[in-house]
């Protein structure tokens, strides 16, 4: 019955934490519920990424950089409908705090890497080597060294999780199995979870674990796949 399944870190948690969710969202196309934290995480993805291209041109971050930088935060605020002074501030804190260490290492290779979207003109397509489509962006690619890239992911929630989180996270997990796949050339791939609240955290992935997960979005795909009306259940 499912066509053109392409699988992201949120459907498989969807899927996996609640099947008639996963139907109402990606079958039935239900509307999503406005998300005051959800808003504030675009205006601080969204101007990260336009610090990132800036840094990518000029090397550095000048005077007048640092004005662009604020006033697009401040576009990208009203465009959302950030309504709470308080969280607008917030917001535009964390995208200061980040910029005095933006490069983190050799060069970065890749701002909002996108895989997988069939509307997007950089679009990559991606499957895994059994076939599994994946979609998604990562939001920063960086090389610390010539063995080594580092993967972040920019989070705006209060709370760091555990080191026991991190491995166990699918996020991480899916773009440290993405990045294998784009860059071959590395043989480290270090993963880091950019609390904006609070301060960057890391994680890694052996190659046993990497193949694991590999073998484990098989298995998730094809329950997707087979998945009816009548099986979707809440839960």
């Amino acid at each position: 019955m499912a066509k053109n399944i392409k699988l992201s870190a949120t459907r498989i948690s969807t899927f996996l934490r609640c099947k008639r969710k996963y139907w109402f969202q990606y079958y039935e196309k239900m509307p999503k519920l406005s998300n005051p934290a959800f808003k504030l995480g675009i205006a601080c993805h969204e101007t990260l990424e336009f610090a990132g291209q800036i840094w990518i041109d000029e090397g550095k971050f000048s005077d007048e950089a640092l004005v662009k930088i604020s006033e697009f935060y401040d576009k990208i605020s009203v465009k959302e409908g950030i309504e709470e002074l308080e969280v607008h501030a917030w917001g535009k804190d964390m995208v200061n705090s980040r910029l005095s260490s933006f490069a983190m290492g050799n060069k970065i290779l890749s701002l909002e890497a996108k895989f997988g979207f069939w509307d997007d003109p950089t679009n990559q397509d991606l499957e895994t080597q059994y076939g599994v489509p994946l979609i998604g962006a990562m939001d920063k690619i960086v090389e610390l060294d010539n063995d080594s890239i580092v993967i972040v992911d920019y989070k705006t929630s209060k709370t760091a999780p555990t080191a026991e989180q991190l491995k166990e996270d699918l996020q991480l997990s899916l773009y440290d199995l993405v990045a294998s796949i784009l860059y071959p050339q590395y043989d480290r791939i270090i993963l880091c979870l950019d609390m904006l609240k609070a301060e960057p955290v890391y994680s890694y992935r052996t190659p046993e674990q990497r193949a694991a997960f590999d073998k484990y979005l098989l298995v998730v795909y094809n329950s997707m796949k087979k998945l009816k009306d009548k099986d979707a259940y809440a839960s």
